[in-house]
C-alpha cells in the first residue's frame, strides 16, 4: 500500500496569510548552519532567522518558520516565532519574537523534503506549504547523521569537530580501526592536500582529531593558513581505508599515487 504524503500544512495549524519561512544555508564566508545550530541554536534561532540589512521582511504579528538546509534537498526544522517587536538594525537582527510553544516537540526532530530552486531566503508560506513534504520525525533532536560507510565520509571541519566533541560512537568506532589516503579541500580556493594515516595505533581518528586541535596537522603549508580560515573552508574526504594489518609502505605508495593524479605538489598544498 502506497504511503499517503504529509505536508508541513497538515502539521501546522496557523493562519499561513502571516507566515514566512526562512531557509538558512552555507552563507558566503563559508558558515554552515547546521553545525552551528548543533553547537548554539540561538546563533541560527535568533541571529540568523532575525538578520536583516536594508529590508524589512518581517512586520509585528507575522509568523517565522526557521528551516537549517541539511544534505539531499532536506531541511531540518529549529523553532517557529511570531515576531512581537520590530528593532532598529544592530550587527544586523533586526526584530524579536516569541517562541510558539505548540510546536516545540517539532524543532530539532522535524525534517522536511523540499527542493529549493529559487535564490531568496525567505518566502511567503502560502506559495509553498503544500510542497513542503514531511519526511521524518526523529525520536531525538537531531545530533549528526550516521555513519555512512568508508566510501561516502565527506565532512567540513565544523562537522568532524562536531563528530569528535560529542564522541559519536559509530563515527569513532570506525575512524579509529582503519588506517588510509585521505583528502582535505580548501573550497574556497579547490587546492588540495593528499595526507595518510599509516603508522599509528589510532589510525585515522587520531590523525583527524590534529586537524580540529590545531588546523595544520603539522603541516607546513597548512601553517600558513589561519585557523579560522580551515574551519570555515576545509572538508575531508576518504580516499581509501585499510585495515590495521596493512603494512605501512602499501599505504605510502597510495599515498603518493593520489598526489600524482591530483597534482597536489604542483597546485596544491603537498610539498613533498
Amino acid at each position: 500500500m502506497k504511503k499517503e504524503k504529509l505536508y508541513l500544512e497538515d502539521v501546522f495549524d496557523v493562519d499561513w496569510d502571516k507566515v514566512k519561512i526562512k531557509f538558512n544555508q552555507i552563507n558566503p564566508e563559508g558558515k554552515n548552519p547546521l553545525e552551528i545550530w548543533k553547537q548554539n541554536p540561538e546563533e541560527i534561532n535568533n541571529n540568523w532567522l532575525f538578520w536583516e540589512n536594508d529590508k524589512n521582511r518581517f512586520q509585528v504579528g507575522d509568523i517565522a518558520i526557521c528551516l537549517i538546509k541539511m544534505p539531499h534537498n532536506r531541511w531540518l526544522l529549529s523553532t517557529v516565532k511570531e515576531i512581537t517587536k520590530v528593532l532598529p538594525i544592530k550587527n544586523g537582527v533586526h526584530y524579536e519574537g516569541q517562541e510558539l510553544k505548540e510546536y516545540h516537540p517539532y524543532f530539532g526532530r522535524l525534517i522536511i523534503q523540499f527542493h529549493k530552486s529559487f535564490m531568496s531566503v525567505i518566502r511567503k508560506a502560502n506559495t509553498l506549504r503544500n510542497q513542503l513534504e514531511v519526511l521524518e520525525l526523529l525520536p531525538e533532536n537531531y545530533n549528526g547523521d550516521k555513519f555512512p560507510g568508508y566510501n561516502k565520509v565527506h565532512l567540513s571541519w565544523y562537522q568532524l569537530q562536531h563528530i569528535l566533541d560529542c564522541k559519536k560512537d559509530d563515527w569513532i568506532q570506525a575512524l579509529a580501526h582503519q588506517k588510509g589516503v585521505y583528502l582535505i579541500t580548501d573550497s574556497k580556493t579547490g587546492n588540495l592536500y593528499v595526507g595518510s594515516a599509516s603508522g599509528n595505533q589510532e589510525g585515522l581518528l587520531q590523525r583527524w582529531e590534529q586537524y580540529i586541535k590545531n588546523g595544520h596537522g603539522g603541516n607546513k603549508e597548512l601553517k600558513q593558513l589561519s585557523f579560522d580560515y580551515i574551519q570555515r573552508h576545509f572538508h575531508y574526504t576518504l580516499l581509501e581505508n585499510y585495515n590495521f594489518n596493512t603494512d605501512e609502505k602499501i599505504i605510502k605508495d597510495r599515498e603518493d599515487w593520489w598526489k600524482t593524479v591530483l597534482a597536489t605538489r604542483k597546485h596544491g598544498y603537498n610539498k613533498n
